[in-house]
C-alpha cells in the first residue's frame, strides 16, 4: 500500500440570470461558494486544503443571462489499494 498526493480541479460553470445586476449577482454567488468551502477546507479530513483558484466571467452572453466558471482545486492523499 502506497500514499500517494493527489490534486484534482474541480470545473463548475454556474448559468446567472439576473435583469438588472449582473455583476453583483455574480459577485454574490463568489461569495457563497467561497463561504460553503470555507465550513471544511479539508473535506472532512479527506483532504489536505480546497482552494477557489480561478473564477472566469463569460462577458459574450446577453443580458440578463451570465456565465461564471469556477476553479477548486482539492488537494488530497489517494492511498492505494483501499479503493
Amino acid at each position: 500500500i502506497r500514499d500517494r498526493d493527489v490534486t484534482g480541479v474541480q470545473t463548475c460553470a454556474l448559468p446567472i440570470f439576473n435583469g438588472t445586476n449582473l455583476d453583483t449577482a455574480r459577485n454574490d454567488l463568489i461569495e457563497r461558494v467561497e463561504e460553503v468551502l470555507d465550513v471544511d477546507r479539508t473535506r472532512s479530513g479527506l483532504a489536505y486544503s480546497t482552494q477557489l483558484i480561478e473564477v472566469r466571467t463569460d462577458y459574450t452572453r446577453v443580458q440578463p443571462w451570465s456565465e461564471v466558471e469556477l476553479l477548486v482545486e482539492v488537494i488530497y492523499t489517494y492511498i492505494r489499494g483501499l479503493a
